[in-house]
């Protein structure tokens, strides 16, 4: 998996290791699987992750918990 920005820093670790997952590609189904957990407490994770992220989508998930620190200026 792709290694996780700064938003990422504010999610739990069971919450990293869904949204690494899902910059796999990953289906929910798949994301369970993988993590040995039911679709629904995936769905959770999501619900929770878009929240403390203020996005609305899985591909906003990414772009703010995929985007790199900015640099100091």
């Amino acid at each position: 998996p792709a290694p996780l920005g700064v938003a990422a820093e504010g999610l739990t670790e069971r919450q990293r290791a869904v949204v690494a997952e899902l910059a796999t590609g990953a289906s929910n189904a798949e994301i369970a699987e993988r993590l040995g957990i039911s679709v629904k407490t995936v769905e959770k994770h999501l619900h929770q992750i878009m929240g403390r992220l203020e996005v609305s989508t899985r591909v906003g998930i990414l772009r703010h918990a995929m985007a790199p620190a900015l640099p100091n200026l």
